[in-house]
Formats: C-alpha cells, sequence, structure tokens
C-alpha cells in the first residue's frame, strides 16, 4: 500500500501563531505491526477519484476546539473544530518543530514534536470519521496510530517513530479509500513528509526548507 506526500504551500505554512502547542491527548498503546513506507506513486482521494492536493482541500464544517476525555479509549473530540481552528493548530505544530527538527530530525526534541503533531491529526481525522457516521473506526485510528504519540512522553528510538508513524499513515489511506473521508490533507501531507525526514529521504527539502524560514 501507499500513500503520498503533497506539495506544501511555503506562503501557508510559513504563516505561524506563537502560543503554546494545544495538545490533543491520545492513548500511547504499543501498535501491531509494520507496514511499507509511503511513496509519491498514490494519495487520499475524493469520492470521484480524483488526487487532491492542499491547495484544493475543501474548507471543513466550522465548530469549537475541544480535548479528548479519555487517554485509554479511542474517540474524536467532544466539540468539532473549526477550519480556522485546524490552521491556527497546524501553525503552532510547525512553529515547535521549526524549533527542534531542521537538521536534527532523529533527536528526542524532534521527536517529541512529531507525537504532539500526531496526536492532533489523529484526534481530527477521529473526528471527522464520527461526524461522517463512521465511529466503528475510531478503533483503527487508536490501534494503529498510537504509537506514533509515544515520543511525547517516552524516549523512543528514531527507527521506531518513522515505523510507527508509517503505519499510521498508511492506516489513515487505508481509511480514506474505504470511508471516502480524508484526513486533513495539510496535517496529513506534514505527517508523510516527517517519515521522508526520519528516513533521509530528499523529498524531505520542501519541508526542512519551509521549517527554516519560520521565526
Amino acid at each position: 500500500m501507499k500513500v503520498v506526500t503533497l506539495l506544501f504551500s511555503v506562503l501557508f505554512l510559513s504563516t505561524v501563531a506563537t502560543a503554546p502547542a494545544y495538545c490533543i491527548e491520545l492513548f500511547n498503546k504499543p501498535s501491531q505491526g509494520n507496514k511499507q513506507e509511503p511513496t509519491n506513486d498514490s494519495m487520499p482521494q475524493s469520492a470521484n477519484g480524483n488526487k487532491k492536493s492542499a491547495e484544493s482541500t475543501p474548507q471543513e464544517p466550522a465548530a469549537s476546539p475541544a480535548e479528548t476525555k479519555d487517554n485509554n479509549s479511542a474517540q474524536a473530540p467532544s466539540e468539532p473544530i473549526t477550519l480556522d481552528d485546524r490552521t491556527r493548530l497546524l501553525q503552532i505544530h510547525l512553529k515547535d518543530m521549526s524549533q527542534n527538527c531542521p537538521k536534527a530530525w532523529n533527536t528526542q526534541a524532534c521527536l517529541a514534536s512529531m507525537a504532539e503533531s500526531n496526536k492532533t491529526l489523529a484526534s481530527l481525522y477521529a473526528e471527522d470519521l464520527d461526524k461522517g457516521g463512521f465511529k466503528p473506526k475510531l478503533e483503527l485510528i487508536k490501534e494503529h496510530c498510537a504509537a506514533s504519540t509515544a515520543a511525547s512522553q517516552i524516549e523512543v528510538p528514531a527507527y521506531a517513530m518513522k515505523s510507527a508513524m508509517t503505519e499510521c499513515a498508511n492506516t489513515m489511506h487505508d481509511l480514506s479509500e474505504t470511508t471516502k473521508i480524508n484526513p486533513p490533507l495539510p496535517h496529513y501531507q506534514l505527517l508523510v513528509t516527517s517519515i521522508f525526514c526520519l528516513d533521509q529521504d530528499p523529498r524531505c527539502k520542501s519541508l526542512e526548507d519551509t521549517l527554516l524560514k519560520i521565526k
């Protein structure tokens, strides 16, 4: 199975917030099994089969931010999060990663920053699946994405983090194909491109260059 990175909009991703990172907590349970690393050959698609890009992603329904209530169960936030709030969360994570990750992707500080970003992405996608009538699918997010959030609490080897993030990205890709509900694409792109960075893949350059421009 294959997933894809999208093209970053440097202008969008460079506009970041300076507030402390907003963390949506998820359970941190070890996941089972590894999957093939992402490639550039496919990506979450719309219902008509056309590939989506970060710039053409449709606007999502407006609501208000909330945190998950239980670290030991898979559930979406109790209240939806607006598009503006989602943009703000992504900007905050990019700001955090800009301080810890460029030229230092395998450090614990960078892995912790990525883990916080993964928590938020998993929670937002769980919210979208729940709103779309796919609540039973939330257990798959719990099972296959929890390990990618562990580095925010404990030390995790870089190779284990890469494996966990790959499993999470591939699970989201599979869910997008079966439910026709995509994960938040700019944030999903950040997840996939971060995997390239952990693997020292040349496709990391777009993200690294963006992070270096963030003040």
